[in-house]
């Protein structure tokens, strides 16, 4: 097993240089700050690029879903949203195939136009449903204390010879 492709926002820490390098590492980070507020953002945009239709429902369920909740729903007072974030938004909800049907049925709103049926993403009830779950204390009662302090965890390294 290895890890062959890095698409994130964080600095890069320079690993797995034998097996990613050059394209096989897109890293949207430059002096000191992320140049996006979501890795999925990289993946929407390559998804964007690559993809021909409608993308499935699922995979925009689950870009549209962690970007928002990077964002804190596109809020741009938090200080981290960019155009390219808003971009991928609005990509994703245009293309993907909404009707294919993410059992999400109380983010979406049917929207009827001369008889046919339109269904769209409501993007501030999604976040919202993602927001309270993160809180939810059924989901961590499931969990291990080990599982619970390292869920999202992030490790930061540094030299004692400030």
């Amino acid at each position: 097993l290895a890890i062959v492709e890095i698409v994130d926002h964080h600095k890069d820490m320079g690993k797995f240089q034998k097996t990613c390098f050059g394209n096989d590492r897109t890293v949207a980070f430059s002096r000191s700050r992320a140049l996006v507020a979501s890795a999925c953002t990289l993946v929407a945009e390559r998804l964007k690029r690559v993809a021909s239709g409608r993308y499935p429902s699922v995979i925009g369920a689950l870009l549209l879903g962690v970007i928002l909740m990077d964002s804190v729903n596109l809020d741009q007072s938090i200080g981290k949203v960019t155009q390219r974030d808003r971009d991928a938004v609005t990509d994703i909800l245009s293309k993907t195939d909404w009707e294919e049907g993410v059992p999400l049925s109380n983010i979406y709103i049917n929207a009827e136009d001369g008889g046919n049926n339109h269904y769209y993403v409501d993007t501030k009830a999604y976040f919202e449903v993602l927001q309270n779950a993160k809180y939810e204390p059924s989901f961590w009662d499931t969990l291990s204390v080990t599982k619970a302090l390292g869920y999202d965890a992030k490790y930061f390294f540094y030299s004692s010879h400030l």
